[in-house]
């Protein structure tokens, strides 16, 4: 009986490699071949896969582990920028999950063909994955998918339901960590600082008026103005000192 075992599959192609050849010329191509194809080699390293067949520009690469396979497409598809920074290389993505039959280091079975069917209907520079993916991910890594449609692939009768690999960097990502809350004292202390703010400007405010108030003038309360009243000085003689010893004697006789 053929051996079985649940794995998950990926496979990637460099887009119009034929074109880049054309422009570049065989030489400067094979060059850019090998950067390209270490590159690729690197990521699925990083993320424990094993490369199972090459051809040239594309490679199959089996997983044990959905979420790996999907952190290592979009591993590759970051790698590709630097390696030509005047024309971009491009990839197209496939990858699904399933029961497959291992024979050697050969595997088969409709995930190998869902994988190889849903790389070739990629856009460049996208990751399209079977639905199932999606729900063995979970939310493990934060790994993002949106829904790609229901899929008629090319040799199979059921059509696919399938998603896109959403690559985002950390920081465009919501945080899926809650923040800390204040505790309850500190936050009673910035309301009764905030308070006490208001009352200090609000305090020098009723200052500030009455201050001004008082430099226009008194006020009464029917709201007119006090009058003001000038002093009057008068002239006054004044007697002798010894008129009014005499005086004073006169006084206390009598």
């Amino acid at each position: 009986m053929v051996r079985t075992q649940i794995v998950t599959i990926l496979f990637c192609d460099l887009v119009a490699s034929t074109e880049r050849r054309a422009r570049l010329g065989d030489d400067d191509f094979d060059a850019f071949t090998e950067g390209f194809v270490a590159a690729l080699r690197s990521a699925i390293a990083e993320h424990g896969g094993r490369e199972v067949k090459s051809a040239g520009d594309g490679l199959m690469v089996v997983f044990p582990s959905a979420a790996d396979a999907v952190a290592c497409a979009i591993e590759m598809h970051r790698t590709m920028g630097p390696l030509d920074l005047d024309d971009p290389p491009k990839l197209r993505i496939g990858i699904s999950c399933g029961e497959v039959a291992v024979d050697d280091s050969d595997y088969s079975g409709m995930p190998v063909v869902e994988a190889a069917r849903l790389e070739g209907l990629a856009q460049p520079g996208q990751t399209l994955a079977n639905a199932i993916v999606r729900s063995l991910v979970g939310t493990r890594r934060a790994l993002r998918f949106r829904d790609a449609g229901v899929r008629t692939l090319k040799g199979i009768p059921e059509p696919l339901a399938t998603v896109e690999v959403i690559d985002e960097e950390p920081e465009a990502l919501p945080s899926l960590v809650p923040r800390p809350k204040k505790p309850r004292r500190l936050q009673a202390l910035i309301i009764a600082a905030a308070l006490l703010a208001v009352i200090v400007a609000a305090t020098a405010l009723v200052a500030t008026r009455r201050d001004s108030d008082d430099a226009k003038g008194t006020v009464t309360p029917t709201g007119k103005q006090a009058k003001k009243y000038s002093p009057k000085y008068t002239t006054v003689e004044c007697r002798p000192r010894s008129a009014r010893l005499r005086l004073t004697r006169r006084a206390a006789t009598s």
